[in-house]
């Protein structure tokens, strides 16, 4: 990545597939997957992503594993404080 920016996955793979003018479906097809729905929902915030979607994602988009790493880390970081804060919330009630 060009800046030091910390991107969530899904903000780094819906960047990444536009600067390469790539289609969902496009993408999926490049990094093995079934369907362009998965890197929809991906870009959603949604969706499952496996330890070795990382590695594809880098090696089609051309980024380095640890930036990819990185945004998922970011990504699911958000989401599990989220979830605290959720659960936290209702227990007060």
């Amino acid at each position: 990545m060009a800046n030091k920016t910390k991107l969530h996955f899904c903000d780094l793979v819906q960047l990444f597939r536009k600067q390469h003018g790539f289609s969902c479906h496009k993408t999926a097809k490049l990094l093995g997957l079934s369907s362009g729905k998965i890197v929809s929902k991906w870009e959603c915030g949604q969706g499952v992503v496996r330890p070795h979607h990382l590695r594809k994602v880098s090696k089609v988009f051309k980024i380095k594993e640890h930036q990819v790493i990185d945004s998922f880390l970011i990504e699911e970081r958000a989401r599990l404080l989220t979830s605290l804060k959720i659960k936290s919330q209702k227990k007060r009630k």
